[in-house]
């Protein structure tokens, strides 16, 4: 059991090395989320949200399976870009996302 803990810390580790993201600086201990399969739009610098959705045609036209998130309030920088990867700091996880799947901000 402690190997598989060790593993996890380990993986979550590597993601945030993939961006950059330095956890004992923020001091946040967050649930990481998988949403690479959504198409997604980066907040601009001052916005609060992330918005993403199921397909560039819901999330265009804001139907369907389309959202928007609130951006962790505290978090000095709520975006960090890896080569592969995105991580979005949310209000209550590490969001990542497919950097294939990006759109322009609005």
């Amino acid at each position: 059991m402690i190997d598989l803990l060790q593993q996890l810390a380990d993986a979550e580790q590597a993601i945030f090395d993939h961006v950059g993201y330095d956890q004992e600086e923020d001091a946040l201990s967050l649930p990481i989320t998988d949403d690479r399969e959504y198409v997604w739009r980066c907040p601009k610098e001052h916005d609060v949200t992330v918005s993403f959705g199921a397909s560039l045609l819901e999330l265009l036209a804001d139907i369907g399976e389309c959202y928007e998130e609130e951006l962790h309030y505290s978090a000095p920088q709520k975006v960090y870009r890896g080569e592969l990867f995105t991580l979005i700091i949310k209000r209550d996880a590490f969001m990542i996302l497919d950097n294939t799947k990006e759109l322009e901000p609005k």
